[in-house]
């Protein structure tokens, strides 16, 4: 695992300080067995991205951690839940850009059986509203559009990009050189979002 987190280090994705690599093992769940090295090992970059990118929690306290890196997000678009959902989002691919792309203030409303939902999102003083569709739980890729769009206003060289893994995907934000890098060093498909 180690010579692996070292091959992605250049591409721009590594654990955040203070992590240990050990952490990666641990049980997700309450009746998740945890992982070994010899099976992220076997199952290579796609698992350990995975491990890397997902949501850690805290079942003796209840309570989210800190994301392991914030190079990464394993993220499921069947996400949509209520209030509080599009928020995580934008707060999230904000964090990723390293930076590059800071709000003031994020808001939103997410209303499933009234089938409405927006996000306002605030720069420089100035709010502006967001109308999502909804679809069940399912996320409206506007919300992805609109990020990447945000981000490249910026003038960063930065992108989101993602890496399908079904109804989930991995997601990156970094720039082409290192997304080609990235492809390149993992067998996988990282694409910019559109």
């Amino acid at each position: 695992m180690e010579a692996m987190l070292a091959a992605i280090r250049p591409c721009g994705i590594a654990l955040r300080d203070g992590v240990p690599l050990d952490a990666l093992l641990r049980k997700q769940t309450p009746s998740d067995s945890g992982r070994s090295r010899a099976m992220v090992e076997k199952r290579g970059f796609e698992m350990l991205l995975a491990l890397m990118a997902d949501d850690p929690y805290d079942f003796e306290a209840h309570r989210d951690l800190d994301p392991y890196g914030d190079d990464v997000w394993h993220f499921d678009v069947e996400f949509i839940e209520d209030h509080g959902a599009y928020k995580t989002i934008a707060d999230r691919l904000s964090r990723m850009t390293g930076g590059d792309l800071v709000f003031d203030q994020v808001a939103d409303y997410v209303d499933v059986e009234g089938e409405a939902a927006w996000v306002e999102l605030s720069q420089g003083g100035k709010t502006e509203r967001v109308e999502l569709t909804v679809d069940n739980d399912w996320t409206d890729g506007k919300i992805f559009s609109e990020m990447q769009r945000r981000l490249c206003a910026t003038g960063s060289q930065r992108r989101f990009a993602w890496h399908t893994l079904g109804q989930d995907c991995l997601i990156v934000c970094q720039p082409p050189e290192k997304l080609k890098a990235l492809n390149r060093v993992t067998g996988l498909r990282f694409r910019a979002m559109k």
